[in-house]
C-alpha cells in the first residue's frame, strides 16, 4: 500500500508517493502521459523518504550527497533500496541506490542527526526583489519562445509558481550573452506542503 503521507489529497507528495516492499525496499510509481525523463529532483526527493523512513523518528536528515548516473524513464516505476550504513548514538547514515530496468540510475549517501543544543547558522537572505515585485513567467520570457515553454514545463511539473531575479544561464545563452557563475529563482508550491520534517526535506523547490 501506498504511505500514508502520500495519500494527502492535493499534497505536492503526491508526485513523490512510495510503495514500501519491505523494510528496506520501495517502489516510486510511474507516470502517466508521454514518456520522458524523469526530473532529477523527484527522484532525489524520494530517495530522501526512503532513507528517512529506515531510521529512528527523532533524527532529522542534515546531509545529502546525490549523484545522478542515467537518465529516469518516467513510464517504469523506481526501485529505491537503502542500505543501513551505520547507527550511531546521535547520527544515522543510509545510502540509497535507485533503479531502473536493472540499473543504477541514482545513488545518495545521505546523514541524519538527532537535534542537540549547538551552533546555528544559516545563509543570507536573497537580497534583490521579492516574488511578489517580479514579472510572471510569460513576461520575463516573453521573446523567447523556448525558455517559456521550459519555465511553464517545470512550474506544470514541480506544481509550483516561478519567479526569476535574474534570467536563468539557459535564457542568456538564447540571447548570445554570458552573466554570473550562479543562479536564481523564487519557487513556491501552489498545493498544500507537508508539516513533518522528513516530508519537507523531500520536496522539490517549494
Amino acid at each position: 500500500m501506498p504511505l500514508d503521507f502520500a495519500q494527502q489529497t492535493g499534497s505536492v507528495l503526491d508526485a513523490l508517493a512510495l510503495d514500501r516492499v519491505d523494510e528496506h525496499r520501495f517502489l516510486g510509481r510511474a507516470h502517466t502521459g508521454p514518456a520522458g525523463r524523469s526530473f532529477g529532483g523527484e527522484v532525489a526527493g524520494q530517495a530522501v523518504l526512503a532513507a528517512g523512513l529506515t531510521v529512528p523518528a527523532d533524527r532529522r536528515v542534515h546531509s545529502a550527497h546525490c549523484y545522478f548516473l542515467r537518465p529516469g524513464d518516467t513510464t517504469v516505476r523506481t526501485e529505491f533500496e537503502v542500505e543501513q550504513v551505520r547507527d550511531g548514538a546521535a547520527f544515522s547514515t543510509r545510502r540509497v541506490d535507485a533503479r531502473q530496468h536493472g540499473r543504477t540510475i541514482f545513488t545518495m549517501t545521505a546523514s541524519f542527526h538527532r537535534d542537540e543544543p549547538g551552533l546555528e547558522h544559516q545563509a543570507a537572505e536573497l537580497g534583490g526583489p521579492g516574488p511578489e515585485d517580479l514579472p510572471a513567467p510569460a513576461t520575463t520570457f516573453a521573446d523567447n519562445a523556448e525558455n517559456l515553454a521550459w519555465a511553464q514545463y517545470l512550474s506544470r511539473a514541480l506544481g509550483t509558481e516561478l519567479r526569476f531575479p535574474m534570467l536563468p544561464a539557459r535564457a542568456l545563452a538564447a540571447l548570445g550573452r554570458t552573466g554570473e557563475p550562479h543562479q536564481a529563482v523564487w519557487a513556491r508550491s501552489r498545493q498544500p506542503v507537508p508539516d513533518g520534517a522528513l516530508e519537507r526535506a523531500a520536496c522539490p523547490p517549494t
